[in-house]
């Protein structure tokens, strides 16, 4: 092993993720920064909201109500099964008591898209998603999202290990022990 660099190394390593992470973070900040400076007109923001409401197929609102309820459920239920009856009766009145809100979601959703595209994008994408082929993505987008989001993770998960022991044989190649 070579131990007379391992100081100057650790020292370029910690340089080297440092910067991997500042650019990272710049990246990602300047990819996910919609255009702000821009003005929202009532047009544009009607075309995103229509957007928002040929796009929803899949009950983003609905399906987040749901998730609360079932963990709402499954935390109560295993300290007290013998609620089984109300705590379904509980669940559905504030499934239900959340119903008047959807707008105010579909709202917040409509204002990023028009603070993202213009008008002109936008009418584009109304008139995609007002097609058959754009009504068909629109509804399979929610199994689409979660099958993307388990290969992704699935990926990840053999890249991390992958990639550590490919490190750990660059180093061991170099006469560094890990």
């Amino acid at each position: 092993m070579m131990t007379g660099n391992m100081p100057m190394l650790k020292q370029k390593m910690r340089l080297t993720t440092l910067l991997a992470v500042a650019l990272s973070i710049l990246m990602s900040a300047f990819v996910a920064m919609p255009a702000m400076s821009q003005e929202i007109t009532p047009e544009q923001l009607d075309l995103a909201r229509e957007f928002v409401a040929l796009n929803d197929e899949s009950g983003i609102f609905e399906r987040e109500v749901i998730k609360a309820g079932i963990r709402a459920y499954q935390e109560i239920i295993p300290q007290n099964p013998s609620l089984g009856v109300p705590l379904n009766k509980a669940v559905a009145a504030v499934a239900e008591s959340y119903k008047p809100r959807k707008p105010e979601l579909m709202d917040q959703i409509a204002r990023f898209y028009a603070l993202t595209f213009s008008k002109d994008e936008l009418q584009q994408m109304v008139d995609f998603y007002s097609s058959p082929t754009g009504r068909k993505l629109s509804k399979a987008s929610a199994v689409i999202n979660e099958s993307v989001t388990q290969i992704v993770q699935i990926f990840r998960s053999n890249l991390n290990n992958e990639f550590f022991a490919k490190v750990r044989a660059e180093l061991k190649a170099a006469g560094f022990d890990t």
